[in-house]
């Protein structure tokens, strides 16, 4: 009687944790680790060969040399995601659900200042940034009705009844990773500088999902009297970021074109997640304890293996008013790991031992691509940049499906971005937005209950960033 009313709670259940899961946690398919600004991004992200604001600091600390004043800026970001995500995992029917939301926060912010040390002159720099964000919310609402028969005493009698099941479940994941860097570029010979940032990683990850399943005309056995049989789930996660690395750039800069490259030292990035699960089961609207329950998982211990990540970028300037950029990024993730705390050994009179189950995540090493423009335009009321952008990353996902003879086979899956941006530029004051919008879609086959299951997600993002900089 009750099989059918658990296994749609276990479809909701399971889904939730299928489609939300993936992004609490870091291998969500962005770890690119790029620099701050609305110019940036309305650039497409292509800057490490320009690098010469004050958002330098995030992206290659070299071309901080070429700044002369104090400078401050602030910059607002927005993420809005959009799209659906398509299962044939469910126990009852293929489903199918929406993503949508909004989600806000202070995306970056820069000071940067001229300083002498022992009389060589250095440009030193602040920089937190925002490298990713997330936030995800769904709504599923489902119903049926069922034809039931209730063997009575394990003889041949039975009661035969109708149930109506209604299910309903939302899940919401906001947060992000952010990094706070302390950099310095000074000029090395000629037109080429170098410089290094100390990057220390931070920020958190909340995934709260709540899931309500009823059913009405349930028969209890004993008194052949009908109830109503709900239950209620909340999964509340919280992850919390940690790590540090450092950033080595280096710059040329010509005439006409500027060279830069970056490298980025490999870290190991530690999520620390609890996890509370808060169970209720109610007979006709009254609480009972069988099914009711509260888990907590507390400091779990998860260390994702960061690797080189490698960057070369170039600027040409066509015209006074006409700047190209190119930037290619080279992700090593190929053999990265992820290493799973299982326990801490204590010792009251020396350090603690840690054990660790490592597991290999069939990542990918992989290359980004992008490029962008600027054009600057003079007006009566200051200047007003128009810029655009393109982007194209493979994601860092396991990259291995099932085909129709259950054989692997190996593919990879690309996100692609496109940038718009503007502004108006004062001489102490400038006002730049960006708008990014970026999309992917990707299936994965693999062997389930039903055969060959499939998860099918298609995500858009619309990200929007809004920028203040102020000059002394």
């Amino acid at each position: 009687m009750m099989s059918l009313f658990l296994r749609s709670v276990a479809l909701v259940l399971f889904l939730s944790v299928s489609v939300m899961g993936q992004y609490a946690r870091v291998e969500a398919f962005k770890m690119d680790f790029s620099g701050g600004g609305a110019r940036a991004e309305g650039m497409g992200k292509a800057f490490l060969g320009v690098s010469d604001d004050n958002t330098a600091g995030s992206w290659n600390p070299a071309g901080l040399y070429g700044l002369e004043k104090p400078i401050i800026s602030l910059s607002w970001g927005s993420l809005m995601p959009r799209g659906e995500t398509f299962s044939t995992q469910a126990i009852v029917d293929d489903l199918t659900l929406s993503h949508d939301g909004s989600f806000g926060a202070v995306s970056s912010i820069n000071f940067v200042s001229p300083i002498r040390i022992k009389g060589h002159p250095f440009v030193g720099s602040f920089s937190y940034t925002r490298n990713a964000e997330e936030y995800e919310t769904y709504n599923l609402s489902n119903e049926f009705w069922s034809l039931r028969r209730h063997y009575i005493g394990g003889g041949e009698q039975y009661v035969e009844d109708s149930a109506l099941y209604q299910n309903c479940s939302e899940s919401e994941l906001w947060g992000g990773l952010a990094s706070v860097s302390f950099s310095a570029g000074t000029r090395v010979y000629n037109n080429v500088s170098v410089g290094v940032a100390v990057n220390i990683f931070m920020g958190t990850a909340v995934r709260d999902e709540r899931t309500f399943s009823n059913c009405d005309s349930v028969v209890d056995f004993f008194t052949l009297q009908n109830v109503k049989d709900s239950y209620s789930t909340q999964v509340l996660d919280s992850n919390k970021f940690s790590g540090f690395n450092f950033t080595i750039g280096a710059k040329y800069s010509g005439e006409k074109f500027d060279i830069g490259g970056v490298i980025r030292t490999p870290f190991s990035l530690n999520v620390k997640t609890g996890k509370s699960i808060y169970k209720i089961h109610s007979i006709n609207d009254l609480s009972i304890n069988e099914g009711t329950d509260t888990t907590y998982y507390d400091d779990i211990m998860i260390k994702y293996d960061v690797p080189w990540i490698i960057g070369l970028g170039v600027a040409y300037r066509a015209s006074d008013r006409l700047l190209l950029a190119a930037d290619g990024i080279y992700r090593a993730f190929g053999n990265s790991k992820i290493n799973i705390r299982d326990s801490v050994f204590l010792d009251p009179g020396g350090e603690n031992t840690e054990f660790f189950t490592e597991f290999d995540p069939e990542w990918y090493s992989v290359i980004d691509l992008r490029c962008g423009g600027e054009y600057m335009m003079e007006t009566g009321i200051g200047k007003v940049p128009v810029r655009a952008g393109l982007g194209f990353s493979p994601l860092i996902r396991p990259a291995s499906d099932i085909d129709i003879n259950y054989n692997r086979e190996k593919h990879n899956t690309y996100s692609y971005s496109l940038s718009l941006g503007t502004g108006i530029w004062w001489e102490q004051i400038h006002l730049d937005c960006a708008y990014t919008y970026s999309f992917y879609d990707f299936t994965t086959d693999y062997i389930g209950n039903r055969g060959i299951e499939s998860f099918d997600l298609k995500k858009k993002d619309h990200h929007f960033n809004l920028m203040f900089t102020g000059y002394f």
